[in-house]
């Protein structure tokens, strides 16, 4: 028994590349990002709570702002990449605001988060082919 649990425990830890060099301070921050990129923003447009889609993106725009991680976004993703995903789910995304007062969290998240990677890459932002479309999205 204890040695499936053994092997079952490194299944699971060798599908974790940690990162090396200057993202060795960055590990969880890094880690949280990644998922968060690759998972948890994906999922969160089927989730149906609010409370927990404002911490999800509260947590992943602090992490990409405050922490060095920022500058090892390509290794999780190529920012232009990242953000043509990102435009494609707010394009995507179905309108949930009937009123002035109801609010989309999840729409918040995705152009809060959308707007401090452009900001963090200003060539990205110059290069967005997407631009006029986002502008007659915003003023619809």
């Amino acid at each position: 028994m204890d040695a499936v649990k053994t092997q079952s425990a490194s299944k699971v830890t060798s599908s974790f590349e940690l990162p090396s060099g200057d993202l060795a301070t960055q590990v969880p921050s890094f880690l949280v990002l990644e998922r968060g990129i690759k998972e948890f923003i994906p999922l969160s447009l089927h989730e149906q709570s609010p409370q927990k889609m404002r911490t999800l993106y509260r947590l992943l725009n602090r992490i990409f702002v405050e922490g060095d991680v920022a500058k090892s976004l390509d290794r999780i993703e190529d920012p232009c990449s990242l953000v043509g995903n990102l435009v494609k789910m707010i394009f995507e995304r179905e309108i949930k605001e009937a009123t002035s007062r109801d609010e989309d969290i999840v729409l918040g998240g995705l152009f809060d988060f959308l707007g401090k990677i452009l900001a963090r890459f200003p060539i990205v932002r110059q290069n967005l082919s997407e631009k006029k479309k986002m502008i007659e999205f915003l003023t619809h």
